[in-house]
């Protein structure tokens, strides 16, 4: 068994580089329909989402990776046809793309979903429960999506390795070291990035 790193992405916040925060607004938001209802968690919307109300901010700059206001953030990132690019051509498993084009004609949504039964060997994971002195519990795949507040992942065990994903247990967006590199190494604007040490991973590939 193998363990391995994963960092936390997300967009920064630092105004020198974006310009205001959030850089994507919503100007006309139905809640019913777009992003509650197209977009989930767990599994990819059947037609093609309706990005139309969102806009890019007055002052705003133009990043690989834009942050803005949505309801869960953690669905995705409104990313640039260049960091698409560079996901596809590295081999770099990320969801799914849809077109952004009231950001921008070369602008995506990267849809990212939870789909830790997919990835996570739970019968090998460790789960501590707080609420009684940091006990060690079995959680199963049936358990994961109502995970109790006091009980949380010590140690995950992949199925296999995976570029980036959601946390199966908070809203973080997760990404290997090998991605990272590649962000870093092609100057991918827009980000903040920074280890994940809320419990440890391995994988037995």
């Amino acid at each position: 068994m193998q363990q391995i790193k994963y960092f936390s992405l997300s967009p920064t916040t630092e105004t020198k580089e974006i310009g205001v925060w959030e850089q994507i607004d919503v100007v006309d938001y139905n809640r019913d329909t777009l992003l509650v209802k197209d977009l989930a968690y767990r599994s990819f919307p059947d037609s093609i989402p309706d990005f139309s109300g969102f806009k890019v901010k007055n002052g705003a700059r133009y990043t690989d990776i834009m942050s803005s206001f949505l309801p869960t953030k953690s669905i995705g990132v409104f990313v640039s046809d260049k960091l698409k690019q560079l996901i596809e051509s590295e081999n770099l498993y990320a969801g799914r793309f849809y077109p952004a084009l009231s950001v921008r004609e070369d602008y995506w949504f990267l849809h990212i979903i939870d789909k830790a039964t997919d990835i996570v060997d739970f019968k090998k994971s460790d789960f501590i429960d707080f609420s009684e002195d940091n006990r060690y519990v079995e959680i199963d795949e049936e358990d994961y999506e109502c995970l109790p507040d006091f009980v949380e992942p010590k140690k995950i065990v992949l199925k296999h390795m995976v570029d980036i994903f959601r946390s199966p247990y908070n809203i973080e967006v997760l990404i290997s070291e090998r991605f990272k590199d590649v962000l870093e190494k092609h100057n991918i604007t827009g980000t903040y990035i920074q280890e994940y040490d809320s419990c440890e991973f391995f994988t037995d590939n």
